[in-house]
């Protein structure tokens, strides 16, 4: 029996055992139908806040999203990212700041670029250090004035190493100023994808990894790269 006809067996077999012991309770076939449905209401809205079930607990719908695993911060996944990138002819980042990502000298950017061995082909998308976007952001945080300096001051100095890099013709980037979404990562064959919280740093989001051009989630995300790098 394969993977796929063993979960709908169990699935099945938890429904009917459900429904039996709903009717032995309650005694009343019409009853018992809304009391299993409640149920399953219920679930649906403690176990996963409104998203089908379907998507948490069903293998084969993951599997179709292309979802291979998650991570619960960026040093866990780094491995990942640099292996994807080193074998990826177009690489693509999108972040807020890129503070952590692309200032230190042994950063996530370096070891990537340092991997790939080559010259272009690396696009990155920054938050805009003077649009309204990262205002609402930094509120959201509940900054200082001096945080807000701090911040920004960092800003201008991965502005300036990208300007270096970029005169190397190492990569070559644009500021963006939608709210920010998405801290995206994009190979070839891979997205690493994390949802930003203001209540976290960068580097403590946790990020899922995503294959391929032919599923789903790899596809919206690179076209949202697309579009905001061709609006920037």
């Amino acid at each position: 029996m394969n993977q796929y006809v063993a979960e709908r067996a169990i699935s099945l077999a938890i429904s009917i055992v459900g429904g039996m012991i709903t009717y032995i309770l309650v005694k009343n076939l019409m009853l018992t139908l809304l009391v299993f449905l409640a149920v399953l209401l219920a679930a649906l809205v403690v176990l996963a806040r409104g998203f089908p079930i379907a998507v948490i607990l069903y293998r084969p719908f993951k599997k179709h999203l292309g979802l291979l695993r998650s991570f619960p911060n960026q040093s866990s996944a780094e491995l990942a990212m640099v292996t994807a990138g080193k074998k990826s002819s177009q690489l693509d980042i999108m972040l807020i700041r890129g503070h952590h990502l692309i200032l230190d000298e042994n950063s996530l950017l370096n070891k990537l670029l340092k991997a790939r061995g080559v010259k272009a082909n690396t696009r990155i998308l920054l938050l805009d250090p003077d649009s309204d976007a990262i205002k609402t952001y930094l509120t959201k945080k509940g900054l200082d004035d001096h945080e807000h300096k701090m911040f920004l001051s960092k800003c201008h100095l991965v502005q300036e190493k990208l300007d270096r890099y970029k005169q190397q013709e190492l990569l070559d980037y644009r500021y963006f100023d939608n709210d920010p979404i998405w801290k995206l990562i994009i190979t070839d064959t891979k997205v690493f994808c994390a949802g930003y919280d203001p209540s976290k740093e960068g580097p403590e989001l946790p990020i899922a990894e995503y294959k391929d051009f032919d599923f789903s989630v790899y596809i919206a995300l690179s076209i949202y790269f697309e579009s905001i790098w061709a609006k920037s």
